[in-house]
């Protein structure tokens, strides 16, 4: 591996790390661009997928959202994770997806959830999904009973200028 390359693997592992610690104590994280490779962190949450809301609490589906793609940009997201804390329930199902104009676009990557033995689930996985100029990554969470949803979700991949 050359140096150049050590030195962007470096730098991005270091964003990722310290846009992870800093994730639980904001809101919406900027995201992070480096020499191509972006990342995002966020625990804004959303009941219909498009207006951020103050909480999901006491029901079935939370929406998490990220930052619009920028104007002449597309957005390519290959790896998501969440850690989603709630008082009861199960979880039918995580998904990704883009919204855009107040519309939730029909391009779905479902994930599987882990649960865990603290009244949290979580999920880190590959994933490939595109995302256009103006398009925002959305991530769904859907109970199998109302609950209070919160938590938050990293979104990982590539940014490059639109074709």
């Amino acid at each position: 591996m050359n140096i150049r390359a050590t030195r962007l693997l470096t730098a991005w592992a270091s964003a990722v790390v310290l846009a992870a610690l800093s994730a639980s104590t904001a809101s919406a994280q900027a995201p992070i661009t480096i020499d191509g490779f972006y990342q995002q962190s966020t625990d804004t949450r959303s009941l219909d997928g498009v207006s951020a809301s103050a909480n999901c609490a006491n029901t079935q589906s939370c929406y998490f959202l990220f930052a619009r793609v920028k104007n002449k940009k597309q957005l390519i997201v290959t790896q998501i994770s969440c850690t989603i804390p709630h008082n009861a329930g199960k979880v039918r199902f995580a998904a990704l997806m883009p919204e855009k104009n107040g519309n939730l676009l029909f391009r779905t990557q479902y994930f599987v959830p882990l649960p865990t033995t603290d009244d949290r689930v979580g999920f880190s996985e590959p994933t490939l999904q595109l995302f256009d100029s103006g398009e925002r990554p959305v991530v769904q969470v859907v109970f199998d009973e109302p609950v209070n949803i919160f938590g938050s979700c990293t979104i990982a991949g590539r940014i490059q200028n639109a074709q």
